[in-house]
C-alpha cells in the first residue's frame, strides 16, 4: 500500500526547498524579443495574407495587349489559390478580404486570357460547392448572370465546362432560396438546352455536368416547395428520358450515359 500521507511529507519538503531558490528565468529583453517575433513570422505561413497579394495580382488591370507573361503570372496566382480555398474557413476569408467581387467580375467580363477566365471559374466552383454564405453573397454581387455565361455558346469550351460547373455549385446544398431565384429566372430551361443539345455547341462533359446539375435538383424533393419541384419536373419531362420513379422523383437521362 502506498504510503500517501507520507509521499504528501515529503513532496512539501523538497517543493520547499526549491522555491525558496531564487529563479534563474529573466524578462526577455526588447531587442531579443523583437528577433524572435520576426523570427516566428518568417516561418509562419499567413493564408490570408498570401491571399491578399494573389487578390491583387489577378485583380489587377490588364495589359492592352495579351501579354504571355502577363497570363503566366496571372495563372500561377490562380493555381495557388485554388489550393489555399480548399477548406470553407479559407473561402470565407477570401470573401471577406474582398476577393469575390474580381473574382466574379473576371467570369462575366472575361479576360484577355481564357485560361485565367477558367481558372477564375474553377476557384469560384470550389468556393461556393455547399458553402451557402458564399452562395448568398456571390447572387448578392451578380453572379445570376453566370446564366449569361453558360448561354454563350462562342466560348472556349474549357471556359464552357467550367462555367456549367460553377453553375452546379452555386445553386445546391442547402441554398434553397438562389435555387428558386434560378428556377424563376428560367435556369433550367438554359440547363437542359445544354443537355439537349447534339450541334457541338457544348462538350459531352458539359452536358453531362448539366444532366447531374438537374438530377441534384431533383433530389431536393424534400426541400423544395411543390410549385417549383413542379417547374423543375414538368421543365425535364419534355427530354422524353425522365422516369418517374415510384418513391419519390428521380430520373434517367439516357441521352448521357455515365
Amino acid at each position: 500500500m502506498v504510503d500517501w500521507p507520507g509521499l504528501l511529507k515529503w513532496s512539501l519538503q523538497h517543493s520547499d526547498g526549491v522555491s525558496n531558490q531564487p529563479s534563474k528565468f529573466k524578462p526577455m529583453d526588447p531587442e531579443t524579443r523583437k528577433w524572435l517575433e520576426e523570427a516566428i513570422k518568417a516561418y509562419t505561413f499567413d493564408e490570408v495574407e498570401r491571399m491578399k497579394e494573389i487578390i491583387e495580382i489577378f485583380g489587377a488591370p490588364e495589359p492592352a495587349q495579351a501579354d504571355p507573361n502577363d497570363e503566366n503570372k496571372r495563372k500561377a496566382a490562380l493555381d495557388e489559390l485554388l489550393d489555399l480555398v480548399d477548406g470553407p474557413d479559407n473561402a470565407k476569408d477570401f470573401c471577406l478580404i474582398g476577393g469575390l467581387i474580381p473574382l466574379i467580375r473576371i467570369m462575366l467580363e472575361g479576360s484577355l486570357y481564357d485560361s485565367v477566365r477558367e481558372l477564375a471559374l474553377r476557384v469560384f466552383t470550389s468556393i461556393a460547392q455547399n458553402n451557402m454564405q458564399v452562395q448568398q453573397f456571390s447572387l448578392m454581387n451578380g453572379a445570376m448572370n453566370l446564366l449569361s455565361v453558360v448561354a454563350n455558346t462562342t466560348l472556349a469550351k474549357p471556359v464552357q465546362e467550367a462555367a456549367v460547373s460553377a453553375i452546379s455549385s452555386l445553386f445546391r446544398g442547402e441554398n434553397l432560396a438562389g435555387i428558386r431565384s434560378f428556377i424563376e429566372a428560367d435556369g433550367i430551361e438554359l440547363v437542359l438546352h445544354v443537355v439537349r443539345n447534339e450541334s457541338g455547341a457544348y462538350t459531352l462533359r458539359s452536358r453531362t455536368k448539366a444532366m447531374n446539375f438537374i438530377k441534384g435538383l431533383l433530389s431536393q424533393d424534400d426541400n423544395l416547395d411543390l410549385p417549383h419541384l413542379q417547374v423543375i419536373y414538368d421543365k425535364s419531362h419534355k427530354l422524353g428520358h425522365l422516369v418517374r420513379k415510384a418513391e419519390g422523383l428521380e430520373e434517367e437521362l439516357s441521352l448521357i450515359h455515365i
